[in-house]
């Protein structure tokens, strides 16, 4: 269920295809995104599950926001480690060094040449 929540998920706010996308069968890990008020208190919580995916490149150049996101595109693991807490949610330059480390244990399987 989480990994077909991801997903669609992604499909939603990117307008991926869902056969655009392949999906490795369960999360990684999990990390969370909390939105506080301007006096502190806590606005929002989310637990987010992280999954390790790839999309066919072809697919890739297609991607566009979805209705409730301001934009998509993609981004380097430069530009991802340069962002700002308020501008990504749940640690995703940790999450993404963790599926390299996972990928080069041989826990993950590689992405395909072109992807």
């Amino acid at each position: 269920a989480t990994v077909a929540g991801a997903a669609r998920e992604v499909t939603e706010e990117t307008g991926l295809s869902p056969t655009a996308l392949t999906v490795h069968p369960w999360p990684l890990t999990s990390t969370d995104a909390i939105h506080r008020e301007a006096d502190g208190r806590v606005a929002f919580h989310y637990t987010i599950a992280q999954v390790f995916a790839w999309v066919i490149e072809p697919e890739a150049e297609r991607i566009c926001a979805g209705d409730d996101a301001m934009a998509a595109r993609w981004f380097s693991l430069a530009e991802v480690v340069g962002l700002r807490p308020d501008e990504v949610a749940g640690d995703l330059a940790h999450v993404i060094e963790l599926s390299r480390r996972m990928q080069a244990a041989g826990m993950l399987p590689p992405i395909p040449e072109g992807n």
